[in-house]
């Protein structure tokens, strides 16, 4: 090969990989990231779960229950009702039924 088509193959290869990077910082990391803060919050709900005592899942039953009255399925999510204090301080930024 002459060493004009050498280069161009690097130049190339070059561009190439600095597309592959690009991309996966533009598609491929967001989704992971959206992927990894729904995690902690599962996370973070399981462990609230985990650390009710029987007394206190009744409580958690009739709040439940009590959301599932007033839940609207046509109403937008912005104009939903805020988190209360005790989930909030478990870092729950919303609550969705369905």
């Amino acid at each position: 090969m002459k060493s004009s088509t050498k280069t161009g193959l690097k130049i190339f290869a070059f561009f190439t990989f600095i597309c592959g990077v690009l991309f996966f910082c533009v598609f491929i990391l967001p989704i992971i990231a959206t992927f990894h803060s729904w995690n902690k919050q599962m996370a973070a709900g399981r462990k609230y779960m985990d650390s009710l005592t029987e007394k206190k899942n009744l409580v958690w039953a009739e709040r439940t229950q009590k959301y599932l009255s007033e839940f609207d399925p046509k109403a937008d999510s912005i104009g939903s009702k805020p988190v209360p204090v005790d989930l909030q301080k478990l870092k729950i930024l919303r609550i969705d039924e369905g």
